[in-house]
């Protein structure tokens, strides 16, 4: 009998709206005795505790290419990631080429006044193509 492949429904982009994704028993205790000292219920830095980015560091460097938590921003979630990468990157007024169907960049962008534009990302045409035809579509 061939079992039927289990989806993890990113519709609204919160999986655990239904459940389907839940903490580790290890993370709920960890995260209850932060709580419970009293020193982690506040804001922490903007660009994520010196602590997390330190650790992230750690994770993902290699002996080719070295991190530091200098080298590491933390966002919340990846809304907050483009915000903050579309921020950096675009001024007001500026547009930003994106593709469609895609994520919702346009959340984070139309905020901040940066006009969206698109290209189509086309079953069976080469990446390359659409990018050519996306930059034409850019330029004013």
């Amino acid at each position: 009998m061939q079992s039927t492949p289990r989806f993890l429904s990113l519709a609204i982009g919160d999986p655990t709206v239904f459940g389907n994704l839940k903490a580790p028993t290890v993370a709920v205790e960890a995260v209850q005795q932060a709580l419970q000292t009293y020193r982690a219920n506040g804001y922490t830095d903007t660009e994520g505790s010196a602590e997390a980015r330190s650790a992230v560091a750690k994770e993902y460097c290699s002996d080719e290419f070295q991190l530091t938590k200098n080298d590491v921003l933390l966002a919340n979630g990846a809304s907050g990631a483009l915000h903050l990468a579309i921020g950096a990157l675009c001024p007001r007024g500026s547009n930003i080429l994106l593709p469609r169907p895609g994520f919702t960049y346009c959340v984070a962008a139309q905020s901040m006044e940066v006009e969206c534009r698109y290209y189509d990302c086309l079953v069976g045409t080469p990446r390359e193509k659409e990018l050519i035809s996306g930059r034409r579509e850019l330029a004013d």
